[in-house]
């Protein structure tokens, strides 16, 4: 069977994981406390839905997901 090339999956797939990455990386900066707590506090509420598991997951596993090896 003949695979096809499809831009527009690519992209989406590609949106998602740099949104994951991003939401990681803030989530690591909440748990090491490397921020303003005001800030921190503001920021909870998008860890929402598949995020939340960013704040319940061991720290490591997080750090490993913002460099995208997770």
């Amino acid at each position: 069977m003949k695979e096809y090339r499809d831009p527009t999956f690519d992209e989406a797939v590609g949106a998602v994981s740099k949104e994951w990455r991003m939401m990681a990386a803030i989530a690591v900066k909440i748990r090491e406390a490397h921020c303003n707590p005001m800030w921190a506090d503001a920021q909870l509420p998008r860890f929402t839905g598949i995020f939340r598991r960013l704040l319940e997951d061991p720290l490591d596993e997080v750090k490993a997901q913002v460099k995208g090896k997770g």
